[in-house]
């Protein structure tokens, strides 16, 4: 089975980017302390299902 042109087109986007990008990201230990704690916030809040702020 072919793969569909989208999912090739996708492939190589991200390819292209993936690299230069992680130059871009910090590490978790270069962050200030509240940077640290929203990722783990935010799942906390996903996993009990409350609604987003207005």
């Amino acid at each position: 089975m072919t793969e569909p042109f989208y999912l090739a087109a996708a492939r190589k986007s991200y390819d292209t980017v993936a690299a230069p990008c992680t130059e871009l990201v910090k590490s978790p230990a270069e962050l200030d302390p509240l940077s640290r704690a929203m990722p783990a916030a935010l799942v906390e809040l996903a996993r009990e299902g409350r609604p987003r702020a207005p």
